[in-house]
């Protein structure tokens, strides 16, 4: 399987759910912040917050139902709830950092696209000796885009020097993975739990589906 990785014009990771063991927290934080939105929210409110950085997921649901008393408040919630766990905490998923190693050895280019603040990325991947790896950590706080649009993807390739057409991008949220193949990525999907999207639909929208990061390395 690797061999297929090893010309490739570059990696674009995400972060949370990809490389670094977040998401429990993360689906913590987010169930608090439905609550204060009363409870419930849209199924296409709920993937447009995950796609976005945090201040914009604050702003959609403070102004469209009404959670905490303005977006900075619930911007400085979030904050206070994970910028220690990504310092102090986080821990890289089984074989992600031998998988990066393996790729930079071979002078594959490798960055991050990810909806998490880049200070929460810094820390994290510094924290997991990831960062040093990365010729690039684009957020959609600074991309002015959404990780359900190409054009995200196709920034942060730009930015690494990555042909599209020999460049790779993994994800575990299957509206990723569209957004990636529309963008002209090849793309893997690695199976984190089925909020982000069955094994089976990352499978059938992703040209290679898997569920560790050893399945990658034979």
């Amino acid at each position: 399987m690797f061999e297929r990785f090893e010309n490739a014009s570059g990696f674009l990771f995400d972060c949370d759910g990809t490389l670094l063991d977040t998401m429990k927290i993360w689906r913590q934080v987010e169930e608090e912040l439905i609550d204060m939105a009363g409870g419930r929210i849209r199924d296409e409110d709920f993937i447009e917050l995950q796609a976005v950085c945090i201040e914009d997921g604050a702003r959609l649901l403070h102004e469209r139902y009404g959670a905490g008393s303005s977006a900075d408040e619930l911007v400085g919630y979030v904050d206070r709830r994970l910028l220690g766990f990504y310092s102090d905490e986080v821990r890289a998923y089984d074989g992600a950092v031998e998988f990066v190693e393996k790729l930079r050895e071979r002078d594959v280019v490798c960055g991050i696209v990810s909806s998490s603040p880049l200070r929460y990325l810094s820390a994290g991947l510094e924290r997991c000796g990831l960062l040093g790896h990365m010729a690039a950590v684009v957020s959609t706080e600074d991309a002015g885009c959404s990780k359900q649009e190409a054009r995200f993807y196709q920034l942060a390739a730009a930015r690494m020097g990555a042909s599209l057409e020999t460049a790779w991008g993994m994800d575990d949220s299957l509206y990723a993975i569209e957004a990636m193949r529309a963008s002209g990525l090849n793309t893997i999907g690695i199976y984190e739990d089925d909020k982000a999207g069955s094994f089976e639909r990352l499978a059938a929208s992703a040209d290679i589906a898997v569920r560790s990061f050893a399945e990658l390395m034979v």
